[in-house]
Formats: C-alpha cells, sequence, structure tokens
C-alpha cells in the first residue's frame, strides 16, 4: 500500500486556497487539488509543488512582478534578463511553444526565483557557451536545483537521452558519441530513425 494521500482542503499556500481533491486528475506523481486564486482565477494544482511553494498562485503574480519590477534593474533586453524571463514564460504562459514541456509538466518557478533581481543575484551572469540548466530534470527552477551547465552536459541530463548498452557496457548518448568521436545529434537522430546503437556509433559519419 502506498502512503495516505495528506488531505490539503482548506489549506492556504500563498495566494492559493485549496478547495478540494481534483478526482478527474489521478496521477504517479502525487494528487492534484483544485484551487481559488486571490485573483478569483480557478486551477488544479499538483500536490508537491503546492507543499514545496513552488506553487503560490494561479500564475498572475509572476506577471505582476514581471511588469512591475522588470524594468527596476536597467536589464531588460540583456542575455541574463531574457533567459530568466524565457524561463518563467515557459512555466507559466500557457501559449509559450514550450508550456507543455514546462509549465504542463508541474515545471514551476520558486517564489525567490519570480523576482529578476534574485535570480540574477543567486546566478550571476551567464558564462559564455552555456546554459540554465535544471539538475534533476522532474523539478523546477530554484537555487539549489539549477546551474549553468555546457550544451553536453546538457544533453546528458535531458529526458530524452536513454540508457544504451553496447560491449556490455551501459551509457547516454552523449558519452557514447564522445567514445566514437561523432556528434550528439549524429547519433540520436540514428537512433531516432531506428538504428541500433552499434549501427548508430559505429557507422562513419557520409560527407
Amino acid at each position: 500500500m502506498g502512503r495516505p494521500v495528506r488531505d490539503l482542503a482548506g489549506e492556504r499556500f500563498g495566494r492559493l486556497l485549496v478547495v478540494d481533491r481534483d478526482a478527474s486528475r489521478p496521477s504517479k506523481a502525487g494528487a492534484y487539488w483544485n484551487c481559488v486564486c486571490d485573483c478569483g482565477k480557478q486551477s488544479s494544482v499538483r500536490s508537491g509543488p503546492l507543499v514545496n511553494g513552488q506553487s503560490t498562485s494561479c500564475g498572475c503574480l509572476s506577471k505582476e512582478l514581471t511588469r512591475t519590477r522588470s524594468t527596476k534593474h536597467g536589464m531588460e533586453g540583456t542575455p541574463s534578463y531574457q533567459l530568466w524571463d524565457g524561463m518563467i514564460r515557459r512555466c507559466s504562459n500557457k501559449k509559450h511553444a514550450a508550456y507543455e514541456s514546462y509549465g504542463a509538466r508541474g515545471i514551476t518557478v520558486c517564489e525567490r526565483w519570480l523576482e529578476f533581481s534574485n535570480f540574477y543575484e543567486d546566478m550571476g551572469v551567464r558564462p559564455d557557451g552555456m546554459s540554465l540548466d535544471r539538475i534533476d530534470n522532474n523539478k523546477g527552477y530554484s537555487p539549489d536545483n539549477c546551474r549553468w551547465a555546457t550544451h553536453k552536459e546538457q544533453c546528458r541530463n535531458t529526458r530524452s537521452n536513454h540508457l544504451k548498452t553496447l560491449f556490455c557496457e551501459t551509457k547516454t548518448i552523449a558519452d557514447w558519441a564522445d567514445q566514437f568521436s561523432l556528434s550528439y545529434n549524429i547519433v540520436y537522430l540514428r537512433i531516432r530513425m531506428g538504428w541500433p546503437i552499434e549501427k548508430a556509433v559505429l557507422t562513419p559519419p557520409t560527407r
């Protein structure tokens, strides 16, 4: 038997007041709860983000902070600000092209990072050639789950980077590509096309 589900009905998490459990959305990742935001909007939120403080509004808080504070730091338009803005949008804006892989999957931005100045204080200027990477891809954006990573490091950390076994060894696609001096993209695309791992890494790239 699994652990009993904590009853969150009647509890408040930031601007969200939990009304009752959302029985229409069963999930192995945790129960969903019908919530009412202080702004009046209703939403269904998973237990984890509520309890961990990652979800504290229907998204209105993020929009307010972005609108009222984005011009105070004088960095609007810089690479660091654009990176932060993209992080906020793909987690909260349902019209964003990447929302299905982030916000819809329960990936949120911690309350502290809803303000750009706090994000900048924690992460600083983005190093050349690096981008923001979540250490645990099933958790949201927060100081303890984010780092600056190279493209290769991100490839190793992506959800789609399955482990492959060859010569009695099991490695990520990125590691196999490194070992045989191939581009990660070439090996990954070959595997997507149905090639076995042996053929994908032992076939020289065509010119």
